[in-house]
């Protein structure tokens, strides 16, 4: 209800505003091994997402896609094309 919806808002305006809503906690921050997240971090990487978005079968709308890439160490922000 209401406070979902103000809930997503604040998390938007937060965003907006260069704040960070989540980021991942690299395994040796938290005394684990040193893989996954943290082999990505040890190195200038850059994280790529795409979606497509297709219409309902029979419809006559376009499909729309979406690229996003990772501007900072954390990949919590993002640009989109």
């Amino acid at each position: 209800g209401d406070a979902q919806y103000a809930a997503g808002l604040l998390l938007k305006i937060n965003l907006k505003l260069g704040g960070e809503n989540a980021y991942v906690i690299t395994p040796d921050s938290i005394g684990r091994d040193k893989g996954g997240i943290s082999l990505m971090m040890a190195a200038p990487t850059m994280v790529v997402g795409l979606d497509v978005h297709h219409p309902a079968p029979g419809s006559q709308g376009a499909s729309y896609a979406a690229v996003v890439a990772s501007l900072d160490q954390k990949c919590v922000k993002f640009r989109t094309i």
